[in-house]
C-alpha cells in the first residue's frame, strides 16, 4: 500500500502521475488538507475516477504550544484521519515536505520519498524557507530544526524534481528527475481527458495577439500588504500591458480581486495546475507575464 501526500493542485497532479507510473497496480491512498474542501470541492473524484483508492483530509494548519505537544496534536489528528499507521505503507510519498506532519514522521523515524514543490525549487530551497520565516517564525524554527527546508533530513530518501530547473552545477545523490509535463503527454488519450475533466480544464482558443498573466499570492505569504500587491499590478498593467488583450490566471491561493481592478480582463478561476495551460489553448497567447510565478 502506497501513502501520497499533495497540498495544492499541481502537487495533486504530481502524485497521480508518480502513482500511474509507478504504482498503478498497487493500493494507493491519499491525504489532502482538509481546505481542499473549499478549494476544490470536487475532491472526492480523484476516488470516484480511480486516481487513489481512498482520500483523506488532515488538518495541516492550528498546531500550538511546544515542540512535544505539537507532536502529540499531530499524532491524534493522523490517528483520527487515517485508518492506518504510517509503518503500514510499503512507500511514503509526500509533496509539500514543510508541515509538522513530516516533522512527526522523522520524529517516529519513517522514512519518505518527496516532490520538490515547484520545478527548480530542489536547488533553491532557501525561497520558501524565507518566506516562511518572516511568515510564522516559531512554525519554520521546528520545521528547520528537523532539515525539512534544505531538504537534508536523512529520513528524506529519494527527492523527484525536475533536473533542468535546477541550478547549473546542482548535484545530489538522492535526485531523481521526474518532469510533470513530460509524464502527462506519456499518458494515454483516456487518462489525459479524465485529468483535464478532473481540473477542470477551461478549453480556450488563444491567440499571438493575447497576453497571459500568472500572478503570485504576495499578500497571502505575507510578502507584501494587499495594498503593495495592488499596486504593483497596477503598475504591470500601465507600464507593460495597456491597451492589451488580458488573460489572467491567478495564483490558486491569491486572494486580490482581480475582476474589480481589471474589469476589462478574463479571469481563469478554477484551481487547475500551470503545467496543464499547454492543453488549455487551441493556440497558446504570444506572450507570457508574470511578476513572480
Amino acid at each position: 500500500m502506497i501513502l501520497y501526500q499533495a497540498l495544492s493542485s499541481y502537487q495533486i497532479l504530481e502524485c497521480i502521475l508518480h502513482r500511474q507510473i509507478y504504482y498503478r497496480d498497487k493500493k494507493a491512498v491519499l491525504i489532502l488538507g482538509s481546505y481542499i474542501t473549499e478549494r476544490m470541492p470536487w475532491y472526492r473524484e480523484l476516488e470516484n475516477r480511480r486516481f487513489f483508492d481512498q482520500v483523506f483530509l488532515f488538518r495541516f494548519g492550528g498546531y500550538r504550544g511546544t515542540e512535544e505537544e505539537i507532536l502529540g496534536q499531530v499524532e491524534e489528528e493522523y490517528k483520527r484521519a487515517i485508518p492506518y499507521a504510517p509503518e503500514e505503507f510499503e512507500k511514503l510519498l509526500i509533496a509539500g515536505i514543510h508541515t509538522y506532519l513530516q516533522v512527526w514522521l522523522i520524529s517516529r523515524e519513517i522514512p519518505f520519498e518527496m516532490f520538490e514543490d515547484g520545478s527548480g525549487a530542489l536547488s533553491r530551497p532557501w525561497i520558501l524557507a524565507d518566506i516562511h520565516k518572516k511568515s510564522s517564525p516559531a512554525r519554520y524554527a521546528l520545521i528547520e530544526k528537523y532539515h525539512l527546508y534544505d531538504h537534508q533530513s536523512p529520513w528524506i530518501t529519494r527527492k523527484y524534481c525536475d533536473m533542468k530547473g535546477q541550478l547549473p552545477g546542482f548535484s545530489d545523490e538522492k535526485a531523481q528527475d521526474f518532469q510533470v509535463l513530460e509524464a502527462f503527454r506519456g499518458l494515454s488519450e483516456k487518462l489525459k481527458e479524465e485529468i483535464r475533466s478532473l481540473f477542470r480544464l477551461p478549453s480556450l482558443q488563444g491567440g499571438e495577439e493575447d497576453v497571459l498573466l500568472l500572478t503570485q499570492q504576495f499578500a497571502n505569504l505575507g510578502q507584501l500588504s494587499l495594498e503593495e500587491q495592488k499596486s504593483i499590478y497596477r503598475h504591470v498593467f500601465t507600464y507593460y500591458l495597456e491597451g492589451r488583450k488580458i488573460l489572467i490566471k491567478p495564483h490558486p491561493d491569491d486572494i486580490l480581486y482581480y475582476s474589480r481592478l481589471f474589469p476589462r480582463c478574463r479571469i481563469l478561476r478554477d484551481p487547475f495546475p500551470c503545467e496543464l495551460l499547454p492543453f488549455v489553448f487551441q493556440k497558446l497567447p504570444g506572450t507570457l507575464c508574470t511578476v513572480s510565478s
